[in-house]
């Protein structure tokens, strides 16, 4: 008798969601790595401890890593390029892209109301060093009072204190 001869269902103990996550070999199209995992695993774990276990059980030359979008990780990128000396072709992810709110000139960093911001001082977070910049029209003496509302119109003005700005000087593997 099977198992699943009666309709599924989400409270049926039965049920569980699972995931294969594999590393193929694209010219002879074998797996090399797989390992199943609930579907409620990070991609991007898994797939950094995937090509881990691959360069530990094989000695393959490998010339290219390809992967989608998901895997435009630092972590992974990094991984592939300076541990396993290939070329990832890895799409770049919007998702991990920021909108530049700023702009840099020879004198300082600019806001989109073209006011000179506030550098509030640096902060590291997961490694990453980033230098803090802050909005003018809260900081900065000469502009309090003269500005009763954001002159580019930004909507966090009121509620936050103006946009922070946060310029990444760890140099990025991309």
């Amino acid at each position: 008798m099977c198992p699943f001869s009666k309709p599924i269902s989400e409270e049926d103990p039965l049920l569980w969601w699972y995931r294969n996550h594999i590393v193929n070999d694209l010219d002879a199209e074998l797996p090399l790595v797989e390992t199943t995992l609930q579907a409620n695993k990070d991609e991007k774990k898994v797939g950094l401890s995937l090509l881990e276990k691959l360069c530990q059980n094989f000695s393959l030359p490998t010339e290219v890593v390809a992967g989608d979008a998901n895997y435009d990780v630092e972590a992974i990128l990094r991984y592939i390029i300076e541990e396993m000396k290939a070329e990832a072709m890895i799409p770049r992810n919007p998702r991990n892209t920021q909108d530049t709110h700023y702009t840099l000139k020879k004198d300082g960093v600019y806001c989109q109301a073209a006011l000179p911001v506030y550098r509030k001082g640096k902060m590291t977070v997961k490694g990453i060093t980033y230098l803090q910049y802050s909005c003018p029209l809260h900081w900065r003496k000469e502009f309090r009072g003269q500005y009763l509302l954001c002159p580019a119109g930004h909507h966090k003005f009121l509620r936050q204190k103006g946009r922070n700005v946060l310029i990444r000087m760890t140099p990025s593997i991309r």
